[in-house]
């Protein structure tokens, strides 16, 4: 038998043989401690020795004894607990160069209720405020420290957020930084009652599980599923539902089952079921996504999910299709049900598109809501479980349009600069500039008033110029010279020529399908 790996051990003075207690890392590094320390440090650790009878080992955390002194195993790495108990020895405190050192740290301080070392790594975290203020507000949330996030935010009022947000904020949720948005938006000008951190959470508490399906991705209306004679599977889900199918339309489906369906009926794959009893195939997903997803899979039957009018539901069997690798159903999922649903969702559509990591959906979803303000975006609880990546990307997104459209606007009006040498180009510029017609000049200032207003591209096309009207006006308001007067009217009565033109030929097309 191989020998088990030998200790490591901290340095000192954690490695002192005249301790009488010994911590052991998650990475394996064990700390030979002075239990006197430890106690007067934390509360946590006092309760844990307290359960140490002498020379033996504990219930909680139960591990073995070294050399002949207790050992607690705790899960925090070295590099954590190092600085950590540094902080509460007699002993030069650690120097933390950077915040990801600060956050293990500070995490294992406010685990063990350490208020001294805690006090010190917080004034460690806001002393990168100046240089750092989102990654600070960042590590306050994941933290749940909300006097820290409230001091991060105060730092950035009045400054740009970075178009490329830190890589904090694949772990930071939405939810906080929707938070942090009013808060800026509003210039700190904030309800007393306004926190940063949700309500209830904790800075221990795991965010939930992409792949859960607590509610609310449970549905108040189950779509039933309808076995069909000669069944030659049974498809269970992870609730125990079971649900008979055909191995031949499950392996059309998709070619991913193949390798279990054959584990599961070796002799042929499209060979005759056993005489006692039909193979089971553990599909790993709730029945209420997976009995309406194997529907799917027949051609004939109706499209009974269309009448799911929960997008939970139907994000939920297109996880599961995309898992199964039913990659025709995944499609129909989306450009139906979903698309119609997230239309009537637009901000629940994107986040959990984001959220369960469908990217092209999630920039498909994050182009149509180009359209809106993103003001009034609103609130939604999913942004709890949704990274605040994909929020501020939403954003900005719709910042950068805005500029966009800012710079073009500021544009319209202005004479561009010709050539010196070209007369006819500069006579044209002359007509653009402040010195043109009364008429031409009002057209224009008021509508660089409206684009410089536009703050969406709905409201791009909503205020789109009318050519032939502006030619028409031009006309009624004399602003052209006789030869030029001619020119214009012959361009509108072409207009207009066409516009007849289609119009009969629209007359004659309904004539002739009503048989007329």
């Amino acid at each position: 038998m191989s020998q088990p790996p030998a200790p490591t051990f901290a340095l000192a003075p954690f490695d002192n043989s005249a301790a009488d207690v010994v911590l052991r890392c998650r990475d394996g590094v064990h700390f030979r401690v002075r239990s006197a320390i430890l106690l007067e440090a934390s509360p946590v650790f006092a309760e844990l020795l307290a359960a140490l009878p002498c020379g033996g080992a504990t219930d909680i955390q139960e591990g073995p004894t070294f050399e002949g002194m207790p050992m607690v195993v705790i899960a925090e790495d070295s590099d954590a607990i190092d600085p950590l108990l540094r902080l509460c020895y007699p002993t030069a405190d650690p120097v933390l160069v950077d915040l990801k050192d600060i956050r293990p740290v500070l995490a294992a301080a406010i685990k063990y209720q350490m208020e001294e070392a805690s006090a010190v790594l917080k004034k460690m975290l806001l002393s990168f405020l100046e240089e750092q203020p989102l990654r600070v507000w960042a590590y306050a949330c994941l933290l749940h420290l909300e006097e820290e996030a409230r001091a991060a935010a105060s730092a950035l009022l009045g400054k740009e957020l970075p178009t490329k947000g830190p890589e904090e904020f694949h772990e930071v949720s939405a939810g906080d930084y929707y938070r942090l948005t009013k808060f800026l938006r509003s210039k700190g000008a904030v309800e007393e009652s306004f926190t940063f951190l949700k309500a209830g959470s904790a800075a221990a508490e795991p965010p939930p599980s992409k792949s859960s399906t607590a509610k609310p991705w449970h549905c108040t209306r189950e779509l039933g599923f309808t076995s069909l004679p000669y069944a030659d599977i049974i498809c269970r889900s992870s609730d125990g539902q079971e649900f008979r199918a055909h191995r031949i339309t499950l392996l059309l489906a998709s070619p991913l089952l193949r390798d279990g369906i054959t584990a599961l009926c070796p002799e042929a794959v499209s060979g005759p079921p056993p005489p006692d009893a039909l193979p089971v195939l553990q599909m790993g997903v709730e029945g209420v996504f997976l009995g309406p997803l194997l529907d799917m899979c027949y051609a004939e039957r109706p499209p009974s999910v269309y009448e799911w009018h929960s997008i939970y539901g139907i994000v939920g069997m297109m996880v599961a299709a995309r898992h199964f690798g039913f990659a025709d159903i995944l499609l129909r999922l989306r450009c139906g049900p979903y698309l119609t649903l997230a239309d009537r969702q637009p901000l629940l559509g994107y986040l959990l598109a984001a959220q369960l990591r469908f990217p092209d959906i999630a920039k498909s979803r994050a182009l149509e809501m180009r359209h809106d303000v993103y003001e009034s975006y609103g609130y939604h609880p999913e942004m709890e479980r949704t990274p605040a990546h994909a929020y501020h990307h939403l954003l900005m997104h719709r910042r950068r349009s805005r500029v966009l459209v800012a710079a073009q606007a500021a544009k319209v009006g202005r004479p561009a600069p010709p050539p010196a040498s070209d007369t006819k180009i500069q006579t044209m510029a002359g007509l653009r500039s402040a010195d043109g017609h009364p008429w031409v000049q009002g057209v224009v200032r008021a509508y660089a008033d409206k684009l410089g207003d536009a703050d969406t591209t709905r409201d791009l096309y909503r205020i789109q110029p009318d050519y032939e009207q502006l030619l028409s006006d031009s006309l009624a308001n004399k602003i052209w010279c006789q030869r030029c007067e001619h020119n214009v009217r012959l361009l509108t009565d072409t207009r207009h020529a066409w516009k007849k033109i289609r119009d009969e030929l629209f007359r004659n097309d309904l004539a002739f399908e009503s048989g007329g």
